[in-house]
């Protein structure tokens, strides 16, 4: 009775983050598969937790990219989505080869180092669109958002990082981020249909939250245009944090089974 208690619980207070976090990745343009990944791995396998979080966050940047692509940097874009495209089938590999363990602390590497590099001060002020010359940067941090978008379902540290360092403002961040991840998470979907089927438990979990996931995309939206570039930051850098203590957190759960 206890346990089912328990359970039940759990399942409330993930539906309740479910829709805080879905409000925060439509403001922002990230952040749902960094906070309710993690959270879905203390009842799920790893594969079953990342499939449906990356068919939750899917549906988001589905409905938000019209509204927003025309505010993306396009050459930034091209840039990250070639990474993408080499890192999900390495993503997929990684997944399968080692452990949950390894997974996440490369995972909480890479928050971490992301992290660090928002609070490091910009050599040069903020560039405008088309102006940064060197593709491999862009390329690299793409090679890493598609490698934690299969093993994960979370490609957005590398991307965020990325670009804010390149300078630029937060509707354009916004709008890229949300127009990269439709090809991340498409790719990361199509990735795990080719190697394993989807599991009903996977379809039960979606359907569970969507709800609350589509709710918290509608307030989201409306909210972000009432967030100064100032209140974004601050935004990415709590969801960050927050991704950064699920991950860890889910590496203690691990250890002690």
């Amino acid at each position: 009775m206890t346990e089912l208690m328990g359970v039940a619980a759990f399942d409330a207070a993930l539906i309740v983050i479910a829709f805080s976090v879905a409000m925060l990745q439509s403001a922002t343009g990230f952040g749902f598969g960094m906070i309710v990944g993690p959270m879905l791995l203390a009842f799920l396998d790893i594969t079953d937790a990342v499939q449906s979080t990356g068919i939750l966050t899917f549906g988001i940047v589905v409905v938000l990219a019209p509204s927003l692509a025309r505010d993306c940097d396009r050459k930034t874009l091209v840039l990250l989505s070639a990474g993408t495209a080499l890192g999900l089938p390495l993503g997929y590999i990684l997944q399968v080869s080692v452990s949950k363990v390894m997974i996440h602390s490369l995972a909480v590497f890479v928050v971490a180092f992301v992290l660090v590099g928002l609070f490091r001060p910009r050599r040069s002020p903020a560039k405008p669109f088309g102006s940064r010359s060197k593709p491999w940067p862009g390329v690299g941090a793409g090679v890493l958002s598609g490698v934690m978008s299969t093993a994960l379902a979370m490609p957005g540290p590398p991307a965020v990082g990325y670009l804010f360092r390149s300078g630029l403002a937060k509707i354009p961040i916004r709008a890229t981020l949300v127009v990269l991840m439709i090809g991340s998470y498409a790719g990361m979907i199509g990735v795990h249909l080719f190697g394993q089927a989807i599991s009903r438990t996977v379809i039960d979990q979606t359907i569970r939250l969507a709800p609350a996931t589509l709710s918290g995309l509608i307030a989201g939206h409306f909210l972000a245009s009432r967030i100064s570039k100032r209140i974004f930051y601050l935004l990415t850098v709590l969801l960050l944090s927050g991704a950064f203590l699920s991950l860890a957190a889910a590496i203690l759960r691990s250890t002690e089974r």
